[in-house]
């Protein structure tokens, strides 16, 4: 999900634009109906897009960085040797390489819950949807609630027209290593990526969601080929600038989802470092360093949002069900405001 001047910036044209969020109970009847500006989009579109306004660019496919060294800025090399560059951008994700020279000190906060994961092609979908379920073909999306935990569910707009479902499940952190380790006993520190769960760990998800989901959100489950899963993390860099490198995106602030501002913040970060690195001016160094400084400051407030959004959905006790539309309000008033949301 991308915000409709990201879509503009971007230059994206196949997708589909989603007004509002539906809040659901448990039988698929909408709770609360909330505006929202978004666009739908498929993965392959935004990178195609990047691709093609990088067409002049020099780049090295399957060429694995180890680390970097400074003085000049250079980059150590899986294949051998050194690439050297006048500022190594490290728009290298979550598990940034980049990070460890920038903020060596830098300690991811797990927030206590995964993200298990799939797609459905629209067509392979259970015939016991909700009615809701159409419409997230259309212009909405849907954010199913249950007592401390959530499911989001959306259409994207490819030719099977996928149905994305993400189910955020609480763990404990002592049970994430295990989660991690794919069916070959390799430890990932990140996610697993589609096909690399366990039989005996997808066994055991997918008898926690039939044990825990509502029938119809089971079936989504059980209608899904593959699962992945990512455990939620969230921690922001110090200072996303250090001697002749510098951070953007994932790799400077971990993209808790839930309010769609990862892109986005990535993509804020690019075209306003390229600004500064492409402009005229005899002071760059201080300019990226105000330029960090700002980037920072966004990162917090929308990733502060984002936090208390999916630590609100995750925490039990709330009788949806009873909710008006008047509580539905002041609930998001109060994310928004920054105070207490589980009162």
């Amino acid at each position: 999900m991308l915000g409709a001047s990201m879509v503009k910036s971007l230059e994206l044209t196949d997708t589909r634009p989603v007004n509002r969020c539906c809040y659901l109970g448990t039988n698929g009847q909408v709770l609360w109906e909330q505006p929202v500006d978004k666009h739908a989009v498929s993965w392959g579109d935004v990178y195609g897009i990047v691709r093609r306004h990088t067409a002049d660019a020099v780049i090295h496919e399957h060429c694995l960085v180890e680390g970097i060294e400074v003085d000049p800025p250079r980059l150590r090399l899986a294949r051998g040797g050194q690439d050297r560059f006048d500022l190594i951008v490290g728009a290298d994700g979550i598990g940034s390489v980049v990070r460890a020279h920038v903020d060596p000190g830098f300690a991811p906060r797990y927030l206590g819950y995964i993200a298990l994961r799939g797609l459905v092609p629209r067509v392979e979908l259970p015939g016991s949807m909700p009615a809701v379920v159409d419409d997230l073909f259309g212009d909405a999306m849907a954010k199913l609630l249950m007592d401390g935990e959530h499911a989001t569910l959306y259409g994207l707009p490819e030719e099977a027209e996928p149905l994305n479902w993400m189910w955020y499940v609480n763990f404990p952190e002592s049970a994430v290593s295990r989660l991690l380790t794919d069916r070959n006993g390799r430890r990932h520190a990140w996610s697993l990526p589609p096909g690399a769960l366990r039989a005996e760990i997808e066994k055991e998800l997918r008898e926690l969601a039939s044990a825990r989901l509502p029938v119809w959100m089971n079936s989504v489950v059980a209608a899904t080929d593959t699962l992945f899963l990512q455990p939620i993390f969230s921690g922001i860099v110090k200072h996303p600038v250090r001697a002749g490198a510098v951070l953007i995106g994932d790799a400077a602030h971990l993209a808790v989802p839930h309010i769609g501002a990862g892109v986005t913040l990535a993509v804020e970060d690019s075209f306003s470092l390229a600004e500064i690195i492409t402009g005229e001016c005899d002071d760059r160094a201080a300019r990226l360093d105000d330029w960090a400084e700002a980037r920072r400051k966004a990162a917090k407030i929308r990733l502060g949002l984002a936090t208390r959004l999916g630590r609100s959905l995750q925490t039990p006790g709330k009788s949806w069900l009873s909710w008006s539309a008047q509580d539905f309000n002041d609930w998001w008033e109060r994310l928004l405001a920054g105070t207490p949301a589980d009162k």
